[in-house]
């Protein structure tokens, strides 16, 4: 919300602070790109809120970057370490973590160091 010249952005305090950290940054991004902010419409009586998936998508993945950088996760990756004992600057979820890997182009990597540490 922007008011007054300044920037506020709202997180639901229902959230998990895992959740929160990572919405934040999201917002952010939103306002660093530029991104349009969405509009609540009206349709036959329900009140709707716009949504770009493409700029949902870009915001969270570079949020996602900013939080979980590439080099510390892909050597926590590459040491077939398990995600949940990945240190970030920030707590994120399981679900966060999974996706910065799938991301970056890691999972199969993951995957095969974790298989190899559980057949050993």
């Amino acid at each position: 919300i922007s008011c007054e010249g300044r920037l506020w952005v709202l997180v639901n305090p229902a959230h998990l602070q895992v959740r929160r950290a990572l919405s934040l940054a999201e917002e952010l991004v939103h306002e660093s790109l530029g991104h349009p902010k969405s509009k609540l419409v009206e349709i036959e009586g329900l009140t709707f809120r716009t949504c770009d998936h493409s700029l949902e998508d870009e915001a969270y993945s570079v949020a996602a970057a900013l939080v979980v950088p590439y080099r510390p996760l892909f050597n926590h990756v590459n040491g077939g370490q398990p995600l949940e004992d990945l240190v970030t600057a920030v707590p994120v979820s399981q679900q966060a973590l999974e996706f910065r890997v799938k991301r970056t182009g890691l999972w199969r990597t993951y995957q095969a160091r974790r298989r190899v540490l559980y057949s050993s």
